[in-house]
């Protein structure tokens, strides 16, 4: 078993990991940005603050995410630099590269220095893994790039080039080599998966809400093949009744709205949360609960949401128990659930529903892949179509 019991990943998960990463932790304060742009930006806390204003069309997750790494790159330059007000104007590849290899092993700042540049907490508290310092130099290409396009007095650009563009192009490369893991559970590995859930303890009234919230959490990522933040955003509302069945409406990547199908079995389960939330069997369109409910009640709402980071961990602890599960008789097969992250959901069910012959282009639209779904959403005779062959064919919990 682990060495942690699913309640306490749940309360770690609800409290201190979540807190963490939505308060204060490792963000950019951003009330320290006190200078003021009238027309151009002369210094990098302006130059930074106009870049992150332009992805406020961007989710929650994304602009946080963008914010601490492109935040904790200029705060390592001050850190190692000679401090200027102006220092991402004459960033160097060579730097790029030197702070690369500083997230192999990064170092702490003290606690002044921090606070003087509007850290409340150090954004660096451990080594980062391949796949993470390419993330963090890809947003620091992406910041660049803005800057090349920020106009400074003059006329001339805040950055005249990208110096991070060849490092990333070099962890791209790298990547396209390391990726090449399967990403899709086979059959035999998401039968663990459903029987991990389902030998999760019932013994207490805590118990069965942990048991009926990681169910409800892996069937409704299975149906809709959607993403962690999908699921931290949903709500009860989302759920949509028409005369032909249940849809349901979401706002994914890119903060993009779709309409994607609910089949019966899927509902089923809706139901079973619902009734342990002791809740109706079925939402209502006027309906403010949230699709996954936290334990941990806020102040005047019997119904608080889960966080991403909270089903990130609650999916990796159900990953953690199905590679004990399976860690004699399929030493692979646990290896994967160790390295596994909840992504994985969506390219499994995205992969089952084509093995199981649903016609790709109603695959295409349950997943919310831009190609196909403008012609999903007007025609009305296929909207029928894609639901038959989802209702007959696909299923959550008979993977033989």
């Amino acid at each position: 078993m682990s060495e942690h019991p699913t309640s306490e990943v749940i309360e770690a998960g609800e409290e201190s990991l979540t807190q963490a990463i939505e308060s204060s932790p490792a963000v950019l304060d951003t009330s320290r940005f006190v200078d003021v742009v009238s027309r151009y930006p002369t210094t990098d806390s302006q130059a930074l603050d106009v870049v992150l204003n332009s992805f406020a069309g961007h989710s929650q997750n994304t602009q946080r995410a963008y914010r601490k790494e492109m935040g904790r790159f200029l705060l390592w330059l001050q850190a190692t630099r000679e401090y200027r007000p102006d220092m991402l104007r004459k960033v160097t590849t060579q730097e790029i590269q030197e702070y690369a290899l500083f997230l192999l092993n990064p170092r702490p700042f003290d606690a002044g220095f921090l606070a003087h540049h509007g850290w409340r907490h150090s954004p660096f508290r451990k080594p980062l893994s391949e796949s993470s310092r390419a993330y963090a130099i890809r947003l620091i290409t992406l910041m660049f790039s803005r800057l090349q396009n920020l106009e400074s007095e003059g006329e001339a650009p805040y950055s005249k080039f990208n110096p991070a563009v060849h490092v990333s192009a070099a962890y791209k490369r790298r990547g396209a080599k390391t990726n090449r893991i399967r990403k899709a559970f086979d059959s035999t590995e998401w039968q663990a998966i459903i029987t991990t859930i389902d030998n999760l303890p019932r013994t207490t009234a805590k118990d069965d809400a942990i048991y009926y919230r990681a169910r409800w959490i892996f069937a409704f990522m299975y149906h809709t093949f959607s993403r962690i933040g999908d699921v931290a955003a949903l709500k009860m509302s989302s759920f949509r009744r028409e005369k032909e069945g249940w849809y349901i409406e979401l706002v994914g990547k890119g903060n993009l709205e779709a309409e994607i199908i609910a089949t019966p079995e899927l509902i089923y389960e809706l139901s079973l949360y619902r009734k342990s939330l002791s809740l109706p069997e079925l939402p209502t369109f006027e309906e403010t609960t949230p699709g996954v409910v936290a334990f941990r009640k806020k102040s005047g709402n019997p119904y608080s949401g889960l966080s991403s980071k909270s089903i990130y961990l609650l999916c990796k602890e159900i990953f953690h128990r199905a590679a004990i599960l399976l860690a004699d008789s399929d030493p692979t097969a646990a290896s994967r659930f160790r390295a596994a992250t909840p992504h994985w959901l969506r390219h499994t069910s995205i992969t089952h529903a084509l093995e199981q012959g649903i016609k790709p282009r109603y695959v295409q639209s349950q997943a919310r892949h831009s190609s196909l779904s403008v012609t999903a959403g007007y025609d009305h005779a296929d909207r029928s179509a894609w639901r038959d062959d989802f209702e007959k064919n696909f299923s959550y919990r008979s993977k033989q």
